[in-house]
């Protein structure tokens, strides 16, 4: 891939990334030999706290470029908004993903990135996975892109303070087995409802929302 400036300030930021994550959380990471070494990804995950995008980031060996709604950054410190930008964030309208949004994110998967994107399109107040809709499964099938399957557990448990500071909360981030779309002649439905399953059977019972399936 070339080297853009938000790659070149990666190395720069990732270890702030990091340090902070693991100041507040105690991250227990699973499958990581399920990572693709190489080639476009499409790194999907359920969604609890604005935290998300960082605690992925933070345990994920290559640079994850995510799609943000831009009222994450609306009233935060410019140099918060600096960090977002520098990373190579791409920002979206409450409640739509805009053509050039996913021009972009498209042109980050065919240079041979990996892209984030939580599928809800909503964080979830309850911790249980929602309906998931259709850009993640749109960005795969036009980048043929291997789909990175994530679930968080536990991001929806933290509060910033003292207390918490030392306590820090137990997290999991688990990685599941990636999908290959490859030759398949697959329907956008269809795709998004195999991601939101293969993300619902990474977390326990009670957060699998509407994706749940009785045995």
């Amino acid at each position: 891939m070339q080297m853009t400036a938000q790659t070149r300030s990666y190395k720069y930021i990732i270890p702030i990334v990091r340090g902070l994550v693991n100041l507040f959380f105690r991250i227990s990471v699973k499958g990581l030999k399920n990572i693709p070494a190489d080639g476009p990804i499409l790194v999907v995950s359920n969604h609890m706290d604005n935290i998300d995008p960082a605690v992925i980031s933070a345990v994920y060996p290559r640079q994850i470029i995510f799609l943000a709604k831009k009222e994450i950054v609306e009233h935060a410190p410019r140099w918060v908004v600096a960090l977002f930008k520098a990373y190579g964030t791409i920002f979206i309208d409450r409640g739509k993903i805009a053509k050039s949004s996913l021009d972009s994110a498209l042109q980050y998967l065919n240079a041979g990135a990996a892209v984030g994107i939580f599928p809800e399109g909503t964080r979830s107040q309850k911790g249980a996975l929602l309906r998931g809709q259709p850009g993640a499964a749109f960005l795969a099938i036009e980048s043929n892109a291997t789909i990175q399957p994530v679930a968080i557990i536990g991001s929806n448990k933290y509060k910033i303070n003292l207390w918490f500071l030392f306590k820090r909360q137990p997290l999991t981030v688990i990685f599941g087995s990636p999908i290959i779309i490859g030759e398949r002649n697959i329907e956008l439905k269809d795709l998004s409802e195999e991601i939101m399953l293969s993300i619902a059977k990474l977390l326990p019972d009670s957060m699998q929302g509407v994706y749940y399936e009785p045995d």
